[in-house]
Parts: structure tokens; sequence; C-alpha cells
């Protein structure tokens, strides 16, 4: 039985129960359906186990009282029968209410989890690590505000496919050069993107040598899988604390 089987069961179940409370007499259903309430509220504001342990004591609380009733009044057979009919039915009650709340729970985490994950996907082009445009946009503000701060520069490197590459091979190129820099840059540390036959690099507090550092071992990535004997990129390095408005600014000038 899977999870939504199993909610649709324990829904019937409880509905059931509910049925069944109305012939057990107008005093019993409305203390029922207060404890049960009752439970429904540690539910909704209490953490972890201690809704299970709320149950847990209503159960057997109740079971107590009912026995406790029943010797002080003396009573022996049909009477006793009666108040164990009555607890075994808030029983299943209390613990079908328990078990739905778990199952939907675990449907709301699991929710919020694949929520999660997708907005982290959306970072990214199709199945490879390359940020979107938005996203590239939207870290590199934030790691240029940190560069102000400490008194530094970030170095925006622009690769541009040279104008003599065919077309028809124009968009792998661009996507195996972008795997090759995200293979080449800081992991945690650099952004990559790429669009329109020209990948970014974004290499936050980077200096001239540190580029030049990071394009020669580029360069030699790309040599050993491109046909070319010259790299069919154009590499140019800015260094600025304005990314966005560089980029814009690029583009503008190409247009």
């Amino acid at each position: 039985m899977n999870r939504l089987q199993r909610i649709l069961f324990l829904s019937m179940l409880l509905t059931g129960a509910a049925a069944v409370h109305s012939f057990a007499g107008e005093g019993v259903e409305l203390l029922h359906a207060g404890l049960v309430s009752l439970a429904v509220v540690s539910m909704v504001f209490l953490k972890g186990r201690l809704p299970f342990a709320v149950v847990l004591t209503l159960i057997l609380g109740y079971g107590f009282s009912l026995a406790g009733y029943a010797f002080v009044q003396g009573w022996s057979g049909p009477e006793q029968y009666t108040m164990i009919l009555h607890h075994l039915l808030l029983t299943i009650t209390l613990l079908t209410v328990w078990l739905l709340y778990s199952d939907i729970r675990y449907i709301l985490e699991e929710n919020t989890f694949l929520k999660q994950e997708l907005k982290h996907w959306k970072k990214y082009e199709d199945d490879s690590f390359l940020l979107t445009r938005e996203e590239f946009l939207y870290q590199a503000g934030a790691l240029d505000t940190a560069a102000v701060r400490k008194g530094e520069q970030n170095a925006l490197v622009t690769l541009k496919q040279r104008a003599r590459i065919p077309k028809d091979i124009r968009s792998s190129l661009q996507k195996e050069t972008a795997q090759q820099a995200l293979e080449t840059v800081r992991n945690r540390f650099d952004l990559v993107t790429a669009e329109g036959g020209t990948i970014y690099l974004l290499l936050p507090g980077t200096k001239e040598q540190g580029v030049e550092a990071v394009w020669s071992r580029l360069s030699e990535k790309i040599r050993s899988t491109s046909a070319y004997r010259e790299i069919p990129f154009t590499i140019e390095a800015d260094y600025t604390t304005d990314t966005q408005g560089l980029m814009k600014k690029e583009e503008e000038n190409v247009s």
C-alpha cells in the first residue's frame, strides 16, 4: 500500500469512527471530540515526537480514568464492556489521526525539499552546472559588493567565438568550452555562464597574474580537444565592481 492509498484508507477509517461516535451518546461524543481536538492542537504546535507522546498520554489517561470510574461505581458486566468499547473507539480515532498527520507531514516536508531542489537546479543551464544569466548576475552582485568592501576588484573574463567559426558547430563548441571552463576555475568561488557564443567567467578578487594562470590552464584544455590550430576564442579581461553594468555595456557595443 503506497502513501496515498494509506491516506485514503485512514480517511475512510476516521469517517467510520466518527459515524460510530454518533451512537455512543452525546456526553461521550463531546468528550471524545475534545480529546481528539487536543491531540490535533498538539500536532499543529508541537514538533518531533511530542505529539505522539500527547496521543499516548490521552489514550492511557482515558483508559485509567474509565477503569477508576467503573471501580468507584462498582460496575461490572455490560457497563464494563461499554467502557472498553468507548476506550477502543477513542484509541482507534486518535491513532488514525496520528497516522494521517504523520503521512501528511511527510508529504509536506517532501514537497518543501523538492521545491528547494527545483529552485537550486533552476540556477543552472540544462544538465550542466553552468549558471543561468540571471543567477550569474545575482551572485555577481553579491561578489561585487564584497569586493567594494574589501577594496578589491573582480576579474570578468570574456571568451568570444571567432567570426570564422562555422555556425553549425558554434553551439557544441560553446558547450564544450564552457564545461572546460567549469573544470578550470575554483568550484566554490568563481562563476561561469555562457550565451550567444560568449562565455563569461567571474573571478573574485583575482588580479592579472591569476587571470593569466586560469587562461593558461583553460587554453591547454581547449587545444587538447579542438581541431583548430588557433584557439577558436578571443579573450578579454576587465577588472570591475559592477559586473552587470560591464556586461551590459559590452553587449551594447556588440549590437
